[in-house]
C-alpha cells in the first residue's frame, strides 16, 4: 500500500489534474473530499478511499481513471479495505440505493445485483457520499441551487448513520434544516395500561397517518428502527415494547397471553389518541394484532402481519426458536451473547447484530449480561399454549374487515405456501407478499425489502 503522496502522484499520472470538475480539477476535488473526511475524524482507511473515490468513475461522474480490470492496481495504492469502499461507491446505483441506504439496501448499477450492507459499510458509504456531495455544491452555485433542496432532504434521512462532523458540515453548507436535534432519535414514551407500564418509541413523522409496530416474542421495539426511519417521512411511526420485553414492565401475574398483549395494544391506541392507525405485527405481535383486529376492525385503517400465521404448526424452525429462547439467559461478556445469537442466525452480519443486541441486553451488577425480557414463564408450556391460542384465532378471521397485508420471509418460520394461502383466503380483504433474503425476523434480516413490500400498502388511498 502506497503512502498518501504516492496515491496523489498516481492519480495525477492518470490525468486527474487535467479533468475539469466543480472547484477546479478532479484531483483538487479528490484531495478536498479526503481532507474533509479527515477533519471529521474518519478512519485513515476511509480517508484514503476519499482520495481515490472516483478511481473507477461513479454513477454521477462517468470519467474513470482506472478500468474495472485494474482493481489490483488500486488495491496496491490504497489497500484492500479502502479499495473495497471505492469499488462499492463507484458501482452504487444511487437512485435505488440512496433512499434506502439507512436500511442497508444496496444495488450495483453495473450488474444489477443487490446486497444488504452491514453497519460499518452503510456508515462508510454515507460519509463518503456526504463529503463528495458537499464539496460539489460548495463549489458550484448552479448545482447547489438546482439540487440543494433534494440533497438536504436526502441527507436529513441519513442523520442516524452519519458522524457528528458530517452533520455539522451539512448544516453549514445546506442550512439549518440539517440541524442535529432530538428528532434524530425516537422519543421515549411511557403509558400505563391497567397497571402495567409500557414503553414506546415514537419516531414522529406525518400526522396524517400512524403506523404502530409490534415486535415478536423475545425481541423489543428497536427491532423496527430501520423500518421506522424509512417510513417516518410519510407516516408517524410508533414501536411498542410488549409487556415483559425491552423497557416495558413485567407482568406481575406473569400474564403473557395473546389476549393480554391485545388488551395492551388497545390501551396504547387509546393513550396515543390516534384515529384509525395501521398496525404492523410480527410473530407474537402479529397474533396480538389479529386478536385486536377481530374485535375492533372498524377502528383500524389497515393491518400488516409479518411472518405469522394462525395456522401454526410445529416446524424445524419453530423448534429452533423454542430452543433459543429457553436456552442461556446470562452471559459473561457482551460478545458471548453475540456468539449465542449467531448460533441461531449464522448468516447475520456480526456488526449489525451487535447494534441490535445493545437494545436487547442489560448489564447486571456483577458485570455479566442478560436479556431485557421476562423469562419466568418460558418453561411452563407457554409456547405450546400460545400456539393453541393462535389456532383459536382462525374462526374469527372473517371478522377482520380492514385491508390486510400478510408478509412472509422466503425462509421464514417454515409454514408452507398452503398455510399462508389458507390464512389469506380466510381474511375478507387480504393479499400476500414475500420478502426475499429474509428469515423469520424479516424487519432485521431485510428491512429494505420489508419497506418495499409494505410501503405501497401503507400509502394507498384507503388510509387517507
Amino acid at each position: 500500500m502506497a503512502d498518501i503522496d504516492a496515491v496523489h502522484r498516481a492519480l495525477a499520472a492518470r490525468g486527474a489534474g487535467e479533468i475539469p470538475h466543480p472547484g477546479g480539477t478532479l484531483l483538487a476535488h479528490l484531495v478536498r473530499t479526503s481532507e474533509l473526511l479527515r477533519s471529521w475524524g474518519a478512519d485513515p482507511m476511509l480517508v484514503r478511499a476519499g482520495l481515490a473515490h472516483a478511481a473507477y468513475g461513479t454513477d454521477g461522474f462517468a470519467r474513470a481513471l482506472f478500468g474495472w480490470d485494474e482493481r489490483s492496481a488500486v488495491i496496491d495504492l490504497v489497500g484492500p479495505a479502502a479499495e473495497g469502499i471505492v469499488h462499492r461507491y463507484a458501482r452504487c446505483d444511487r437512485g435505488t440505493t440512496y433512499p434506502r441506504l439507512v436500511a442497508g439496501a444496496y444495488r450495483d448499477r453495473i450488474d444489477g445485483s443487490t446486497a444488504l450492507l452491514g453497519t460499518d459499510e452503510v456508515h462508510a458509504l454515507a460519509e463518503l457520499t456526504v463529503a463528495n456531495e458537499l464539496d460539489v455544491v460548495r463549489h458550484c452555485r448552479v448545482l447547489r441551487e438546482q439540487h440543494g433542496a433534494a440533497l438536504r432532504a436526502l441527507l436529513a434521512g441519513w442523520r442516524g448513520v452519519m458522524s457528528v462532523g458530517a452533520l455539522d458540515e451539512c448544516r453549514h453548507v445546506l442550512g439549518p434544516a440539517m440541524h442535529v436535534g432530538a428528532d434524530d432519535r425516537p422519543e421515549d414514551v411511557h403509558v400505563v395500561v391497567d397497571g402495567v407500564r409500557l414503553h414506546l418509541l415514537d419516531w414522529g413523522g406525518s400526522a396524517t397517518s400512524t403506523v404502530v409496530l409490534l415486535h415478536g416474542g423475545g425481541l423489543q421495539a428497536h427491532t423496527w428502527d430501520a423500518v421506522a426511519v424509512a417510513l417516518r417521512t410519510e407516516h408517524r411511526c410508533v414501536a411498542v415494547d410488549l409487556r415483559g420485553h425491552g423497557d416495558s414492565e413485567w407482568s406481575p401475574t406473569c400474564d403473557y397471553t395473546i389476549d393480554a398483549h391485545a388488551h395492551d395494544l388497545a390501551g396504547v391506541l387509546a393513550a396515543l389518541g390516534v384515529s384509525r392507525p395501521i398496525v404492523v405485527g410480527h410473530s407474537l405481535g402479529g397474533f396480538a394484532a389479529l386478536r385486536l383486529a377481530a374485535r375492533r376492525s372498524a377502528d383500524l385503517a389497515g393491518l400488516v402481519i409479518v411472518d405469522t400465521s394462525p395456522f401454526v404448526r410445529e416446524t424445524p424452525l419453530l423448534a429452533k426458536i423454542r430452543e433459543f429462547v429457553q436456552a442461556a439467559s446470562v452471559f459473561e461478556t457482551f460478545d458471548d451473547a453475540i456468539d449465542h445469537a449467531l448460533g441461531f442466525r449464522r448468516s447475520t452480519d456480526r456488526d449489525r447484530l451487535r447494534s441490535t443486541l445493545r437494545h436487547s441486553l442489560r448489564l447486571l451488577p456483577d458485570g455479566r449480561w442478560t436479556w431485557k425480557r421476562d423469562q419466568r414463564h418460558l418453561k411452563d408450556g407457554y409456547i405450546e399454549s400460545t400456539m393453541q391460542a393462535a389456532k383459536a384465532l382462525v374462526p374469527d378471521l372473517g371478522a377482520i374487515g380492514c385491508p390486510t397485508l400478510v408478509v412472509r420471509g422466503d425462509h421464514g418460520t417454515g409454514h408452507s405456501d398452503d398455510d399462508y394461502r389458507r390464512f389469506v383466503d380466510r381474511l375478507p380483504d387480504a393479499r400476500l407478499e414475500t420478502v426475499t433474503g429474509a428469515g423469520h425476523n424479516v424487519q432485521s434480516d431485510n428491512p429494505a425489502g420489508l419497506v418495499d413490500a409494505i410501503k405501497p400498502f401503507l400509502d394507498s388511498a384507503s388510509f387517507r
